[in-house]
């Protein structure tokens, strides 16, 4: 069974990574989130919430929902990169290296 088949349409029915990987019987969350990316990669619209509102994972109901979803993991990268320079200028003031081998 495809993950796909297990999620409702819509941020309102989201469903917990944890009580998915219970249903589909997995070992971990791991293995779910490799399941996950694959059926992305294929062409499901499956997003994911962490909001206060809906905690879990669901289907775009529509265009808009996953134009959302697009948006919330812009803003993720934005601020992964700040906290990136961030902390490659720590490292710099702590070792005077600018940046991290293979970086």
């Amino acid at each position: 069974m495809r993950v796909s088949d297990m999620l409702l349409e819509g941020k309102e029915s989201a469903i917990t990574g944890s009580r998915l990987v219970d249903a589909l019987e997995l070992k971990d969350l791991r293995e779910f989130t490799q399941l996950i990316e694959g059926e992305r990669r294929a062409g499901s619209p499956i997003c994911a919430s962490t909001g206060n509102d809906s905690h879990g994972y669901y289907l775009a109901k529509d265009a808009a929902e996953l134009e959302d979803y697009l948006g919330s993991l812009d803003r993720r990268l934005h601020h992964i990169g700040l906290t990136r320079r961030h902390l490659e200028a720590t490292l710099l003031r702590m070792t005077g290296q600018g940046k991290i081998g293979g970086c």
